[in-house]
C-alpha cells in the first residue's frame, strides 16, 4: 500500500519545481507560516502590536492556526497523495500557482484596511477550490473509496464559514462552533490518515513486513466512537456525553496505536515523530473528558491537540513527504532531529502551566512554547526550502 510513492514516467529539465506537485509551495507555506503566524501572534498576546481588527480577541490566532497553516498542510498532502492513488495529474503549474496566491493574499488581506467581506471570500474560495481539486482525480476514476478526504476539506470550508459569517456581524455564537468543528475535523482526518499510513510507515522503515497488530473490532469501534465524539463535540463542546465519548474515543485510539508499536522505530525518527503525534490524539481526547469533568480548562485540551498532534505530526509528515518525493532517501538529519526535539517539546510547555505549581508560570510558558514552536519550523523552512522549490534529484517530474 505505498500511499505516497507517486509513479513519475517522464524526466524533467525544469529548473524551478515549486509548483509541480501540491506538496510544494503548500508544504513550503506551511512552514513560513508556522514561523510568521507564531510569531505574530506573540507580539499580538503580548500587546506589541496591534490585532487585525476583523478578528476580536484570539481569533485571528485560532483562524489561521487552523484555516491558515493546518489547512495547508492538508491540501497539499492530499493534492499529492490523491494523485499517486488515482494516477491522475493533479493541480500543477499555473492553476496550481493561483491556488497558492489565493492562500497567500487571505493571509495579507486582514492587515490591510479592506471590508470584511473581501478577507472573507478570499479566505473561503481557497478551501472551497482545494476541495474541488482533490476530488477531481478521485472521481475520474471512480475511486470512492479516497472520497472520504473531500468531505473532510469541504467540512473544513463550512466551519471556516461558520466563523466568517459570525466575524462579520451575521451571525451570533457560530464561530465557536467553526472552531469545534474544524479541530474535530482534523481528529478524525489524522484518524484515519494515520491509520492507514502510519503502521505502513513503521513496517517499512523497520524492516518488518506484518509485524504490527490490527484488532479489527478496536479500529471499527475506534472509529465509530471517534466520529461519534467530532459530531456531538462540534454542536455541543465539552459537556458529560461529549466527555464520555472523549475517553471512550481516547483508550480506543491508544490500544490500536500500541499495536503498531514496534521497538525499532525508536532508531528511525521519520517514524517516532509520526507515533508520537499520533498518541497526542488520545492525550488531547483525554484532557477533553478533563475538562467535561472540571478538572482542567477548554484551551489546554484544545492545545494537547493542536501544538501536540497536529503540530508534530504534520511536522513529521510533512519531512518524510518531501524526502521521498524529491527522490531523496528517507534518512534523516542533525537538523531534522533538533526540528523534531523543539517540536516534542512545544506543547509539553504549552501544557505545563495545567499542573497547579506551574500556573503561576504560565506567561512564561506560553512565550517558550511558542519560541519551540518558531524554531522547530525555522529548522524545517532551511532544511527545505531548496528541496522544493529545486526539481528532484533523479530528473523525474513530482
Amino acid at each position: 500500500m505505498a500511499l505516497l510513492n507517486i509513479n513519475e514516467q517522464q524526466p524533467t529539465l525544469k529548473r524551478f519545481a515549486l509548483f509541480e506537485l501540491g506538496f510544494r509551495p503548500f508544504f513550503l507555506l506551511a512552514g513560513i507560516s508556522a514561523v510568521v503566524l507564531m510569531s505574530l501572534w506573540l507580539l499580538m498576546w503580548s500587546g506589541w502590536m496591534e490585532r487585525p481588527p476583523y478578528y476580536p480577541g484570539n481569533w485571528w490566532h485560532i483562524h489561521e492556526m487552523l484555516m491558515g497553516y493546518t489547512s495547508v498542510v492538508i491540501v497539499g498532502f492530499l493534492l499529492t497523495a490523491s494523485r499517486n492513488w488515482t494516477g491522475v495529474q493533479t493541480l500543477h503549474g499555473s492553476w496550481l500557482a493561483a491556488l497558492t496566491g489565493l492562500w497567500v493574499i487571505a493571509r495579507i488581506l486582514p492587515f490591510i484596511p479592506v471590508p470584511g467581506m473581501w478577507i472573507a471570500v478570499v479566505d473561503l474560495s481557497f478551501l472551497l477550490f482545494s476541495g474541488i481539486a482533490v476530488a477531481i482525480p478521485v472521481l475520474r476514476v471512480k475511486q470512492y473509496k479516497n472520497m472520504i478526504f473531500t468531505p473532510i476539506v469541504l467540512g473544513l470550508w463550512v466551519a471556516n464559514l461558520l466563523m466568517h459569517l459570525q466575524l462579520l456581524g451575521l451571525t451570533t455564537d457560530t464561530a465557536i462552533i467553526g472552531q469545534r468543528m474544524a479541530i474535530a475535523l482534523i481528529v478524525v482526518l489524522i484518524m484515519v490518515m494515520g491509520t492507514r499510513v502510519i503502521p505502513f510507515f513503521i513496517e517499512n522503515g523497520t524492516g518488518q513486513r506484518g509485524a504490527t497488530r490490527h484488532y479489527h473490532a478496536v479500529e471499527i469501534s475506534g472509529t465509530v466512537v471517534t466520529s461519534a465524539w467530532a459530531f456531538y463535540y462540534t454542536l455541543f463542546g465539552n459537556d458529560l456525553i461529549s466527555g464520555v465519548a472523549a475517553l471512550l474515543a481516547a483508550i480506543l485510539l491508544a490500544i490500536r496505536a500500541a499495536g503498531w508499536h514496534l521497538s525499532a522505530l525508536w532508531k528511525v525518527p521519520l517514524l517516532w515523530i509520526l507515533y508520537l503525534g499520533f498518541l497526542w490524539v488520545p492525550i488531547g481526547l483525554l484532557m477533553h473528558f478533563m475538562t467535561a469533568m472540571g478538572w482542567t480548562t477548554s484551551s489546554y485540551a484544545i492545545h494537547a491537540l493542536t501544538s501536540g498532534a497536529f503540530g508534530i505530526i504534520t511536522l513529521g509528515m510533512m519531512s518524510r513527504v518531501i524526502l521521498g518525493h524529491t527522490g531523496r532517501e528517507l534518512k534523516h538529519s542533525t537538523a531534522l532531529i533538533v526540528a523534531f526535539v523543539f517540536i516534542l517539546i512545544t506543547p509539553l510547555l504549552r501544557l505545563l502551566p495545567a499542573i497547579p505549581a506551574f500556573a503561576e508560570n504560565y506567561y512564561f510558558m506560553v512565550h517558550m512554547a511558542g519560541g519551540f514552536w518558531f524554531l522547530a519550523f525555522l529548522v524545517f523552512v532551511f532544511r527545505y526550502a531548496s528541496m522544493l522549490i529545486k526539481p528532484r534529484v533523479d530528473g523525474r517530474p513530482g
